[in-house]
């Protein structure tokens, strides 16, 4: 398969999936926001694991954090789904400065 047959379909199904809002109902879209959230994570993990060889149990920690912080915003606070979106950006980013802070400084393995 040619590279230039895989942009195009590629460029095909983000289009398919950016109109998927318009023509299907509620579940077809949250069903397709979930598999993508749980691919780009896949594809993450892949990443870290597969091409660095680097088993790491933070990875996930972080996707937890960043999936309960939009949970919380939303349901509690009642933030819509932008801002809380945002919102859990901010607040992951947060947790993995001060995580990250206290690793950097570990001389030994950790």
């Amino acid at each position: 398969m040619s590279s230039r047959f895989q942009a195009y379909g590629l460029i095909v199904i983000a289009v398919l999936l950016a109109l998927l809002p318009l023509a299907g109902s509620r579940y077809a879209v949250e069903l397709a926001t979930q598999i993508m959230i749980f691919a780009l994570f896949a594809l993450s993990l892949n990443l870290l694991i597969g091409y660095l060889g680097s088993v790491s149990f933070g990875h996930a920690a972080f996707f937890a954090i960043g999936g309960y912080a939009c949970a919380y915003l939303q349901t509690r606070i009642g933030l819509p789904l932008v801002v809380s979106m945002a919102g859990a950006v901010v607040i992951t980013a947060l947790a993995a400065t001060v995580i990250g802070y206290f690793c950097v400084r570990l001389n030994e393995i950790y």
